[in-house]
């Protein structure tokens, strides 16, 4: 993590331009992690604060670090970094996100940690069937994405699949595949790597296909 936040400061056009004391290094958890605070302890003397419930400082590392103990922070005053964590109940945690979320979608902020909370507890969201229609209705689209995402993860690595069959795969058709999400070019594809006797037949035959569509 201090090699991340390295980078980030090194990777702007001028020297300092972030300095370090202004990145900040945060560690999430349900639990106080005793054991890595008696390291760094022992290690570096590091001096440990809490201003807040559920809230700790660490200071003497190479960057200041925070760490968040979701279930001793207040849920009210932090509704949403109370709950970055990957196991939300529907009634008391996903209808109050839920709630606090209406008339928020468009803000890129909100949207990132909802985004976030969602690929961390997925289950809950795919019970469309128990939740509300406020809860299905906000949550449609996130449902629709994800299920789309899943149909095209799988034309992919099947297309993978009866490539591999012909013969290796170079680095520039795999990651042209794994990237293209649009069904209907990965149906196409699939087609022709089904049929294809070689990777230049199957080249043939998407090019072709390609340029029929055109």
């Amino acid at each position: 993590m201090n090699g991340y936040a390295c980078l980030l400061q090194s990777g702007t056009r001028r020297e300092r331009e972030i300095p370090p004391e202004e990145i900040t290094i945060t560690l999430a958890g349900n639990h106080y992690p005793r054991t890595l605070i008696a390291f760094l302890k022992k290690q570096y003397q590091v001096r440990i604060t809490k201003p807040y419930p559920g809230i700790y400082y660490i200071e003497g590392l190479l960057f200041p670090v925070q760490i968040l103990v979701q279930k001793e922070l207040d849920q009210q005053e932090n509704l949403w970094l109370g709950r970055l964590r990957q196991d939300l109940s529907r009634e008391k945690d996903v209808e109050v996100l839920a709630r606090a979320y209406k008339g928020k979608e468009k803000d890129p902020l909100y949207s990132a940690a909802m985004d976030l909370i969602v690929r961390a507890n997925w289950k809950v969201y795919e019970e469309g069937e128990r939740m509300c229609d406020a809860l299905n209705e906000l949550f449609a689209e996130k449902l629709q994405n994800k299920l789309e995402e899943g149909k095209a993860e799988g034309k992919t690595l099947a297309i993978l699949e009866l490539l591999e069959e012909i013969g290796p795969v170079d680095d520039s058709l795999k990651r042209r595949i794994l990237s293209e999400r649009d069904q209907a070019v990965l149906s196409c594809w699939l087609k022709a790597a089904a049929k294809a006797e070689s990777m230049d037949d199957f080249e043939r035959r998407v090019a072709h296909k390609e340029n029929a569509a055109v």
